[in-house]
């Protein structure tokens, strides 16, 4: 009789042990789907935020294009324009060519405005 309570005692712990490993094999699958699971995301935000910094980057990039054709054409205004009695008609194509680039800049910073 002392064998046999030894035997089922066996049997229950190997019953334990076994219920046990499954556990943990389950729950040690279920953390790498989920590792898997975050790895992906993370790589999906990454992917994301280097859109964004590209498309920043070359907005900027337009942003500082536009700010130094502006300081060029404030300058040809402010220097070009010295002698407006003897280049009358080169004073009046710069101011139109200005006039002109502020319109079409105006509009366009106007139009994102609201968008934004």
């Amino acid at each position: 009789m002392a064998d046999e309570d030894n035997t089922q005692s066996d049997q229950e712990m190997q019953d334990t042990s076994s219920i046990a490993d499954e556990d943990n094999t389950q729950t040690g699958q279920e953390i790498q789907n989920l590792v898997m699971k975050l790895d992906e995301h993370y790589a999906n935000l990454e992917q994301k935020r280097q859109v964004f910094e590209n498309s920043i980057g070359s907005e900027i990039e337009v942003l500082n294009k536009d700010q130094n054709e502006a300081r060029k054409l404030r300058h040809s205004l402010l220097y070009g324009s010295d002698d407006i009695s003897s280049n009358l008609e080169a004073a009046s194509q710069n101011i139109a060519n200005v006039k002109q680039w502020l319109n079409e800049n105006t509009l366009d910073s106007e139009d994102e405005e609201d968008q934004g």
